[in-house]
């Protein structure tokens, strides 16, 4: 709720705070950065109540102890098997070369409907000359490459017919 009733107040999502410890974060591939903030929030509210309110405290300690106890023990054993996976696949001589862009582009220049086609074709230029130095099988754009707004009308309750913020699409 914080983070999605109070953006000015949480400019990045509290799910990134946890990028030094992989375990961690590997549960995004179950509830996305929204459920990793969820956890800390959780936890963090539970390890409170059990300082602030005595009667209670083994029950938030517990439930605060289980649920960390369970990312992290999903975290450990995906961590495992994308490792596993890595080997196979590496074992097998089978391989992907990727391409990462990050383009340096002016905050200002970024996040606008006017910019988005400048932006694009900078990254299209961006990512030619990538594959031109180093032919990659993947190319990768940072997240923030494509500033479009995505517009759902209420008659669309299944989300089938997005358009854009300016009417195109």
């Amino acid at each position: 709720a914080a983070e999605g009733l109070f953006p000015q107040v949480y400019p990045a999502c509290v799910a990134t705070t946890q990028f030094g410890h992989l375990p961690a974060v590997q549960s995004l591939d179950l509830a996305g950065p929204g459920g990793i903030s969820w956890l800390i929030m959780a936890v963090n509210a539970a390890l409170y109540g059990a300082a602030r309110f005595p009667r209670g405290r083994v029950w938030a300690l517990a439930g605060a102890l289980a649920a960390f106890a369970l990312n992290e023990g999903y975290g450990l054993r995906r961590l495992r098997s994308v490792d596993l996976e890595v080997e196979a696949a590496l074992s097998a001589g089978r391989s992907l070369s990727v391409a990462v862009l990050q383009g340096d582009l002016p905050l200002l220049a970024r996040n606008t409907e006017d910019s988005a086609e400048r932006n694009i074709a900078f990254y299209r230029n961006l990512a030619r000359a990538a594959l031109a130095a180093a032919p990659a099988e993947l190319v990768l754009w940072p997240h923030n490459s494509y500033e479009r707004t995505l517009r759902f009308g209420a008659d669309d309750p299944g989300l089938e017919r997005p358009t854009l913020a300016d009417g195109g699409l």
